[in-house]
């Protein structure tokens, strides 16, 4: 898988809620961020007053979004903010564990990772990436005001100010970091492999950079969405009234909506695969299948959060259980047997990280390019 997926930052609350969880974007050997359906979109589609009071604004809108849910993250990458006990991970490896400091001062509110890098965003507006930074995709702008939400492509990324405005920047051989003139007031980006989607307030969907398969050519009267997942090559997105639709790469048949698809809260895009998630929580997966990432386990139950992968895909059941099926060459299947209960899950090209409800990270899987080596200074004040 070539494109990228978005690790969120984990947000836990003592009392759980009903609203099921949306990943928003996936990609290449990163992670899946995950947020609250239809709420978020309407909820932020009338904040459009985060200028100079933007840290108490969001810290408000942190606090109300998550009242509504046990798993927060960003609104794109993507959703809702969260308050709470926030996971922090410091010092994580392949195979090792991350905890929550006890004093760790701004906490963060999300991360999202590309093929070599990590960027993360503060409770306190600030982005922090960290990494490969061979094409600038590391290289946060100084004059970037309060984030809102961020998103890391292969090698770029883009984040959404609190203003409403897009910048990207790192790899642009494609214009994937050229944010066409007049977009404003977006709510949600995804950044794929070589091409970028971004959501503003309309719910009209905007897409650019690479469009060799068709995935930034949005179809006629698609409607305003709620979600979208930029994959390798193929886009898919969740439009208001739950109907999924995608477009682009089509090899595997990662664009064939099956016939009779329930109305979807969740849509998963990876490299030549497609998970969406059905509203009575029952997981359906197409494309590409060579290693049964498609095979979705009999009697798995009611889901909650699905994040796919290059060849493989997690989810999280209703009762916490962290089950992954598919390619498992560097164990990014093999969930450990004392992992204990998740509240969220996110997959990169081989590895995979689950947040426990204890405020603890576990990685597992290969952890060549360091994928979760956080700077230690990232959350001092």
């Amino acid at each position: 898988m070539e494109a990228g997926l978005s690790l969120a930052a984990f947000s836990w609350r003592s009392r759980t809620s009903k609203l099921s969880l949306v990943p928003l974007h996936l990609g290449t050997r990163h992670f899946a961020t995950f947020g609250i359906p239809g709420f978020v979109f309407r909820r932020l589609k009338h904040t459009r007053s985060l200028s100079s009071n933007a840290p108490r604004q969001l810290q408000s809108l942190r606090s109300s979004l998550c009242r509504r849910s046990h798993f927060a993250t960003t609104c794109y990458h993507k959703s809702a903010i969260g308050a709470g006990s926030l996971l922090v991970c410091f010092a994580c490896s392949g195979h090792g564990r991350c905890d929550l400091p006890a004093e760790s001062g701004p906490a963060t509110l999300a991360a999202s990772a590309g093929v070599c890098h990590t960027c993360a965003l503060r409770a306190d507006g600030r982005l922090v990436c960290f990494g490969d930074g061979k094409y600038g995709q590391c290289a946060v702008p100084e004059d970037i005001a309060t984030v809102l939400t961020v998103s890391a492509g292969s090698f770029h990324t883009c984040a959404v100010q609190a203003d409403g405005q897009l910048i990207c920047f790192g790899d642009n051989e494609y214009g994937q970091c050229t944010v066409p003139a007049g977009l404003a007031s977006v709510l949600v980006v995804s950044a794929g492999r070589r091409h970028t989607c971004a959501v503003p307030t309309d719910g009209q969907l905007v897409c650019f950079g690479d469009d060799k398969y068709g995935q930034c050519t949005v179809p006629t009267g698609l409607g305003p969405v709620s979600a979208v997942s930029a994959g390798n090559s193929h886009t898919c997105v969740v439009r208001t009234d739950g109907q999924l639709v995608c477009f682009g790469d089509d090899k595997y048949g990662q664009c064939e909506v099956p016939a009779g698809l329930g109305p979807v809260l969740a849509v998963s895009a990876g490299s030549f695969h497609t998970c969406a998630l059905q509203t009575d929580g029952q997981l359906v997966c197409f494309g590409d299948d060579r290693y049964g990432q498609c095979a979705v386990p009999a009697g798995l139950g009611s889901v909650l959060v699905v994040a796919a992968g290059q060849r493989h895909t997690c989810i999280v059941r209703a009762d916490g259980q962290v089950v992954c099926f598919g390619d498992n060459e560097s164990g990014q299947c093999a969930v450990p047997s004392a992992l204990g209960p998740a509240l969220g899950i996110a997959v990169g090209r081989l590895h995979t990280c689950a947040a426990q409800t204890g405020g603890g990270l576990v990685c597992f899987g290969e952890d060549h390019f360091g994928q979760c080596a956080v700077p230690h200074n990232l959350l001092r004040r």
